[in-house]
């Protein structure tokens, strides 16, 4: 990959979900957190009847008439409020039995009137009877509106905090892997505890880029951490685990161990209590197809910045280092070391010396690479890559 080849767009896919997608089109992607529309016709200002698809979750509650009721009463309420707000967007919460809750939310886009937004939000509460019909959640998504609701907040704040994910909605994780074969059940307590843990990574990682946890006890015990890149913002960060919440479960569903990076974080989580120690496992490597032109004068010059910046690392509060070094030509060489911060400093020396040691097996002599880790991940690259 040359440096013009791994910038990534935000690119239009058809709806991912664990959910199922009950109709969708080629010709428009609705993405899972953005939409995008294009037309040779003028189509400002009127509300979009023809591209709709629908969502639903594949479980039912046990009264479906009753939770039908208060979706209904929720999201009239949301359709309301979010036609009289300036951005045209609401979301709530409505208090169900047993201390439950239900969630909503309900935009459309900002070309409609406040009467035409109202409007197209009704006709997508009315439709709702039709598709997700007593579901734990669902959603009517069209080309001027959607609405959605559930039973879980951790998915209202992946809808909620649409407009940070931006930047990442759209590109694939670099990698993941399901980490168990064990099976945890459905609407189970370890389900549940996950759950809680999704929300409690997403809302304590952001201020300082990472935050470990563990959920439950015994058997349902869930632990995980959430590490975002040492130059990201929180709001990025944020988005990031938000998008990698979501989509881990999506890739993994009801396994009790996984992981998943981005360029911007790494989410792992298991039913096995991992803190502290070297993560040997769940590892891969990446690298550019482009060769240099004297690959064993460029491998030293690799290894001597990638070293001196593992000595940085391991030493650091957040325990990240980025650096660079001259080439030749007035060319630069840039890299990046970090480890997940429930290593001792001794241990993400050693995690960060060992990924340094694989570097030949992947990256002999390419104009860029990455050893990345559950514990610690090494990168380099010809141009520079973090954010200043």
């Amino acid at each position: 990959m040359s440096q013009a080849e791994t910038v990534k767009l935000v690119s239009l896919r058809q709806p991912k979900s664990c959910t199922t997608a009950v109709h969708t089109t080629k010709e428009r992607s609705f993405g899972t957190i953005i939409l995008f529309k294009y037309s040779n016709v003028k189509f400002f200002g009127e509300i979009d009847n023809k591209n709709k698809f629908y969502m639903y979750n594949v479980q039912s509650v046990d009264d479906p008439t009753s939770f039908n009721v208060k979706i209904k009463e929720l999201l009239r309420s949301l359709s309301n409020k979010a036609y009289g707000s300036p951005v045209l967007f609401a979301t709530g919460e409505l208090v169900l039995e047993e201390s439950m809750k239900l969630y909503g939310l309900a935009q459309c886009t900002r070309d409609l009137s406040s009467l035409d937004c109202k409007k197209s939000l009704d006709d997508a509460v009315s439709e709702l009877p039709s598709y997700c019909d007593g579901k734990r959640g669902g959603r009517v998504v069209g080309g001027s509106c959607n609405m959605y609701f559930s039973r879980f907040a951790t998915s209202l704040y992946l809808l909620s905090f649409a407009f940070l994910l931006q930047t990442i909605a759209g590109t694939d994780p670099l990698y993941h892997f399901c980490s168990s074969s064990q099976k945890f059940i459905d609407n189970g307590t370890y389900e549940t505890n996950l759950n809680k843990l999704m929300g409690y990574l997403y809302l304590a990682a952001p201020p300082t880029g990472f935050r470990k946890g563990s959920v439950g006890e015994n058997n349902d015990q869930v632990n995980g951490l959430a590490l975002c890149r040492g130059d990201v913002s929180n709001t990025d960060c944020k988005a990031c685990i938000t998008e990698s919440s979501s989509e881990i479960r999506k890739r993994c569903p009801d396994n009790k161990a996984a992981i998943i990076w981005y360029d911007y974080c790494l989410l792992k989580y298991s039913n096995v209590n991992f803190f502290g120690q070297v993560d040997h496992q769940n590892m891969f490597y990446m690298w550019n197809l482009n060769n240099v032109s004297d690959p064993d004068s460029f491998n030293q010059k690799t290894k001597e910045l990638l070293s001196n910046l593992a000595q940085q690392a391991f030493n650091a509060m957040k325990m990240y280092a980025t650096g660079e070094l001259e080439l030749e030509e007035s060319e630069k060489l840039y890299g990046l070391t970090q480890c997940t911060r429930d290593l001792s400093s001794s241990d993400c020396k050693k995690c960060l010396d060992d990924a340094i040691s694989k570097l030949p097996n992947c990256c002999d002599g390419k104009e860029g690479g990455r050893v990345v880790g559950g514990s610690c991940n090494i990168r380099y690259e010809i141009y520079p890559f973090v954010n200043s």
